[in-house]
């Protein structure tokens, strides 16, 4: 570049704030009035440096080629339109000051000098001007998505599975991608798929991300942690409830987190031995089956553990009395599956009753995130004790909208949940024993909580409504003071394989009655 000696060689510096301006007359306007400026002061401008990206965030590319520009002496200055041109923060400031001391000409088309005290003093002035534009613009913004957050939308890009509507719409299901994200989560839950396995299957099944390529291993992992999937925004911490379609369950996205956490291993082991990994000792680790001369063992391998070992068979003698313990007679049969029928053909007034239960529910949460929310305001409740109570509530909130979708979807589901329950009631000890080894872990898996070993003790605590069969005929089922009996789990301790199984003394039609309704809720 040649600098002639008859004037001084400056830059001409013009910036907009949008691109959208850019197209406009701005730019123009600005490099008519710098121009006109710079041959009244005999000023030559032998370069312009026009910017037309946002300076918000410090993305100001052609300012940042000009100042290297100007430090290795290629020009004695350059002029800006205003003085709020030429910076955006107080670093421009501060890097503009330093040139001005290096002898550098910094010139504004309005005529404002910056060379002398009262210049200065303007610029300090204009920094923390256009600091404080800047600041409030980003506060600004930061209220706007919030505000969007708590109505219910998403004002960030769709996660991979969902689609993007334009702004402020809802993201929609991705009818190609969602099924292949739900596919992952099944994968990865109930199928034992590692990430790394992940990668390379959902590619083969043809899951692939924005630019068509395969899912890396950090991308698997940020589809399981983000709980979008269920209909719950997180952005920086806080989670809100958002209006868009879950693609998964919350029960399922809980079960993602747990074997990522490592405390459920869905990996096929060498020896499917039937209880692994369920019975727990008494002194808190698992007990691990070992074969020893064709029968199964299992042990506590904790040193000084008083739970020494517990054969199989033993195993299976005291789940068979459980399962003896909660199988219903024909009589109770008949009597609930009599009333089975009659709500089939009732069906509106239960749905309507069971709505009302849910939505009761579902005010008493939201009264509670109300006072959790006071609570913080008022400085009586810390931030992270409140997101993690927040972030519950909304769980729990989930988990509920399900329960309504699953009674509007149709009777038929959640009836047929009904008549599956007394399919299971009816004789669990000759399904048991029929079952092959998966079958069985399913099958304990949803009567049983616990397995707990102590000695040659086993204790089997059972979830509702199984646990209410063993007591039905010395527990009630129904009224409001009833409640955390309810949800506690019964336990049956077996420590002697020539105990006979507990049998209850079956339910009279009275009691069929209430236990029918409290099954509803259960279910």
């Amino acid at each position: 570049m040649n600098i002639t000696n008859t004037t001084k060689n400056v830059y001409g510096y013009i910036r907009v704030s949008t691109l959208k301006q850019g197209n406009g007359v701005s730019l123009e306007v600005q490099k008519a009035d710098i121009s006109r400026f710079a041959e009244s002061r005999g000023y030559g401008i032998i370069g312009w440096f026009e910017e037309k990206k946002s300076a918000s965030k410090g993305f100001r590319p052609e300012f940042n080629r000009m100042i290297g520009q100007l430090y290795n002496r290629e020009a004695d200055g350059f002029i800006a339109h205003k003085i709020d041109r030429m910076m955006r923060n107080r670093h421009d400031w501060a890097v503009i000051n330093e040139l001005i001391d290096g002898g550098c000409e910094v010139l504004s088309a309005d005529g404002t000098t910056l060379d002398d005290v009262n210049g200065r003093f303007m610029g300090d002035i204009q920094a923390a001007v256009a600091t404080r534009y800047s600041s409030n613009l980003a506060e600004e913004a930061k209220k706007g998505l919030y505000g969007r957050l708590k109505q219910g939308y998403y004002p960030f890009l769709a996660p991979l599975g969902y689609t993007d509507n334009g702004g402020g719409e809802l993201k929609t299901i991705d009818p190609v991608k969602a099924p292949l994200v739900k596919q992952l989560f099944d994968l990865y839950t109930k199928q034992g798929y590692t990430v790394r396995k992940l990668v390379d299957e959902m590619y083969a099944r043809g899951l692939r991300n924005t630019r068509g390529n395969r899912l890396p291993k950090n991308s698997i992992i940020k589809i399981l942690k983000n709980p979008f999937y269920t209909g719950i925004m997180e952005v920086k911490g806080q989670q809100f409830k958002g209006n868009h379609e879950p693609i998964i369950t919350m029960q399922t996205y809980r079960k993602a987190q747990e074997v990522m956490a490592g405390k459920t291993n869905t990996k096929v082991r060498k020896h499917n031995f039937l209880y692994r990994k369920m019975l727990n000792c008494a002194c808190g680790y698992k007990l691990i089956g070992e074969l020893q001369k064709g029968n199964v063992y299992y042990r506590c391998q904790t040193r000084g553990c008083p739970t020494k070992s517990l054969r199989e068979g033993t195993v299976d003698l005291f789940i068979g009395n459980m399962l003896k313990s909660i199988s219903m007679g024909n009589g109770e049969v008949q009597a609930l599956e009599t009333m089975l029928l009659e709500l089939k053909g009732d069906w509106l007034a239960k749905q309507k009753e069971l709505f009302h239960s849910i939505n009761l529910r579902l005010g008493s949460l939201d009264a509670k995130l109300e006072r959790i929310t006071e609570l913080l305001i008022n400085g009586t409740l810390d931030t992270e004790t409140y997101e993690s109570e927040k972030r519950k509530i909304l769980a729990q909130r989930q988990e509920l909208n399900e329960q309504q979708n699953l009674v509007s979807s149709g009777k038929m589901q959640f009836l047929n949940k009904m008549q599956h329950f007394l399919e299971l009631a009816k004789h669990p000890n000759i399904l048991y024993d029929t079952a092959n080894t998966d079958e069985k872990r399913e099958l304990l898996g949803i009567i049983t909580s616990n397995l707990q070993v102590e000695g040659k003790r086993l204790m089997i605590s059972m979830v509702s409504p199984f646990h209410r069969l063993v007591n039905r005929d010395v527990l009630p089922f129904g009224g409001e003071n009833n409640t955390t009996t309810l949800n506690k789990a019964s336990t049956i301790v077996y420590s002697d394989t020539r105990t006979s199984p507990i049998i209850p003394k079956p339910m009279d039609d009275q009691k069929c009655r209430e236990f029918f309704n409290y099954l509803l809720g259960s279910i």
